[in-house]
């Protein structure tokens, strides 16, 4: 297991190849450009005046004439290896920067910013849970979806009430009701109005506490269903998580 997980990289196709070129050209573009204009050329003058610098040692008491002829030396050496350490280090800096613009542009290309309407992102939430969660080639279909979609969307408002994070009342509002249905004898699903309110600006019902654990949890949960999904791998074909940190076994 420790050599899939530190070894399994996933292969990247089409406009995701050339993005990830294009992240690290920038990076290193970016790197070279800050060096040469920050480091390098600020670094000019220093080394041509230390390196021809006399230093005239009278009345050194603690350290004796050695240490003040070399002085000059010194402050180069030290000035040096400051430029080598910052010419190391900014190089994260920059992947970091340079990944966090493209991260960015890449979630206002799949319509997951959070600038994005939540009308777009609840509205189709339940036909996401179906799609994305339930769906598969293997699927026997014995009950329709939208009983599915009550069954995972209610304990997941369940779950959430039981870990105190919803009220009562939200909880009511939030979930899938049996109805009498048009059919005498026959009872249906009505979904909750969470779904239809945010396409719908006469709804002012509040669903769960504003900036809570619960919208965050929600919000996630259907943002992450609006991101293009894979098909699921197997374990050892999954790919690495990595952010440039090592793997140790």
């Amino acid at each position: 297991a420790s050599q899939t997980f530190t070894a399994s990289f996933a292969p990247l196709q089409g406009l995701d190849r050339w993005l990830s070129y294009l992240v690290w050209v920038t990076v290193f573009a970016a790197k070279y450009s800050e060096s040469y204009f920050f480091l390098i050329l600020s670094l000019r003058d220093p080394i041509r005046i230390l390196s021809t610098t006399t230093m005239r040692c009278t009345g050194e008491y603690w350290w004796g004439s050695k240490l003040c002829r070399h002085q000059s030396k010194i402050v180069l050496g030290f000035m040096i290896a400051t430029d080598f350490i910052l010419f190391f280090l900014d190089t994260y800096l920059w992947y970091i920067v340079v990944n966090t613009v493209f991260s960015v542009g890449k979630s206002f290309y799949l319509g997951i910013s959070i600038l994005t309407p939540w009308r777009n992102i609840f509205t189709r939430l339940p036909k996401r849970i179906y799609s994305k969660i339930l769906a598969t080639t293997d699927m026997e279909i014995k009950y329709k979806p939208k009983v599915l979609i009550s069954q995972i969307w209610n304990a997941i408002i369940i779950s959430m009430y039981r870990e105190h994070l919803l009220a009562i009342d939200h909880v009511q509002k939030l979930l899938y009701h049996q109805v009498p249905s048009e059919i005498e004898g026959k009872r249906t699903l009505r979904a909750p109005t969470f779904f239809v309110s945010q396409d719908d600006n006469n709804f002012e019902t509040e669903f769960f506490p504003r900036n809570s654990e619960a919208e965050r949890r929600i919000s996630f949960f259907a943002q992450s269903l609006a991101t293009p999904m894979p098909e699921p791998l197997p374990v050892d074909n999954m790919p690495t998580f990595t952010v440039l940190t090592p793997h140790y076994s």
